[in-house]
């Protein structure tokens, strides 16, 4: 009798628990067993089995898929990633590198938000329309002169968690990663020695490949402007020291090697590798002004 009892009981929990909604979520492989009261903007509320009275709050964000006790499937997308999150929010930001003026160029960047957590960036290099470089502690200068072009995919950090606050941040602002790649070809000044180690200058033409990774943080204001501030590590693939070698014209010894040249500046990143590949670096500053293509925007915010 305790056996058949027992069995009983088993048969019953089994029913029970199989015609419970299952809630699904990212925190854990198993789904959670209860019954779904409530389904609200920042939270899902269920009862559990073994205590109906009692109300549990789930994070919506953390919550993959509701499968309800007749079968029906409920897909939770992560509020966050939801656009309808953001309406109101312009998606496109015109920016400026103000650092990169002075040391002789000025790096204009397009960035567009496809996604919540994902923009896209691209990059116009003015070589020459900013500061005049000084070649090492001579009085020569660089006289640069070119263009930049390059393109990178922003990954943006999304808050780990939803209130009324962080629900209403901006998606271009937060901290990101953006690999990217840039390219610019310019002319520029190079010290030459002649064969009685007289100093003077000769202009050579220059081209550069450089793929990168920018780590940065970006904040947003009124909707309207933004601040960015960055630091990128990358490799250069470039003919700066090639340049270098073929201005030093001393008959004696072809490899002089003059420090003045150093270290490159590749107007966009910085290297002293003594090859024409190399680690490269750089920080920024940026300033950059919102708006919208209506067209665009309201298509993008529709999907």
């Amino acid at each position: 009798m305790k056996k058949q009892l027992l069995l009983l009981a088993l048969i019953l929990t089994s029913v029970i628990a199989f015609s419970q909604d299952k809630i699904y979520t990212r925190l854990q492989t198993k789904p959670i067993d209860g019954e779904v009261v409530e389904i609200g903007t920042n939270e899902i509320k269920y009862k559990a089995p073994d205590r109906p009275s009692l109300v549990i709050s789930i994070d919506k964000q953390d919550v993959v898929k509701i499968v309800y006790k007749n079968g029906q499937v409920n897909m939770i997308n992560n509020p966050m990633q939801d656009m309808t999150y953001y309406q109101g929010q312009h998606l496109n930001n015109l920016k400026v590198s103000l650092m990169n003026i002075a040391t002789g160029s000025t790096q204009l960047f397009y960035e567009r938000s496809v996604k919540p957590g994902k923009s896209y960036e691209y990059e116009l290099n003015l070589i020459g329309l900013g500061q005049d470089q000084k070649i090492g502690t001579t009085d020569f200068t660089m006289q640069q002169a070119g263009l930049g072009v390059g393109i990178g995919a922003k990954f943006i950090r999304l808050p780990d968690f939803v209130n009324g606050s962080l629900r209403l941040r901006h998606l271009m602002q937060g901290s990101y990663i953006k690999p990217a790649i840039s390219m610019n070809v310019f002319q520029r000044n190079f010290i030459a020695l002649d064969s009685f180690s007289l100093e003077s200058t000769t202009k050579k033409t220059c081209f550069s490949i450089h793929p990168h990774v920018t780590i940065g943080k970006e904040w947003i204001m009124d909707n309207s402007v933004s601040i960015d501030i960055y630091g990128l590590l990358g490799y250069s693939f470039d003919n700066l020291f090639a340049n270098y070698q073929s201005s030093i014209q001393d008959g004696n010894n072809i490899n002089y090697f003059f420090d003045n040249n150093l270290p490159f500046n590749g107007f966009g990143y910085t290297r002293s590798a003594k090859n024409d590949m190399g680690l490269s670096w750089g920080i920024g500053f940026r300033v950059g002004f919102l708006f919208d293509w209506k067209w665009m925007d309201k298509k993008l915010k529709k999907n």
